[in-house]
């Protein structure tokens, strides 16, 4: 969202999901396919959320934020509470996965600061 178009960074990130969710379909072992299906999952909270952005800004930036942004933002947090979930049933120690972590609790923590800041309950 580099260009302040979080729109575009919503439909940009959700090719990106799909095409994870596509490779993981290639693999044939399962632990093979989780990194995939994890990152496919914190793509999909990355596209809601810039989605809510852009709701925000054609809404004029209005905080109480409607209800259809609050709920783009807590589906976002699902979708990285489920990438989050699937990391945790891998554990830990490989690269892939501790970056996969740290990159989803940093969301995790964005969505929780919009959430507050947009006054979503």
């Amino acid at each position: 969202m580099a260009q302040g178009d979080p729109q575009g960074a919503a439909n940009s990130i959700g090719r990106a999901a799909l095409l994870a969710s596509q490779l993981g379909k290639q693999e044939t072992l399962k632990t093979d396919q989780l990194p995939y299906r994890i990152m496919a999952d914190l793509f999909r909270a990355q596209e809601q959320v810039y989605q809510a952005m852009a709701l925000f800004q054609q809404s004029g930036e209005r905080v109480p934020v409607s209800s259809g942004i609050c709920s783009l933002l807590s589906l976002g947090k699902q979708r990285a509470a489920r990438a989050q979930e699937n990391n945790s049933i891998t554990g830990t120690g490989t690269e892939v996965h501790d970056r996969l972590h740290q990159q989803t609790m940093e969301w995790l923590d964005i969505v929780g600061e919009l959430q507050e800041e947009w006054a979503c309950r």
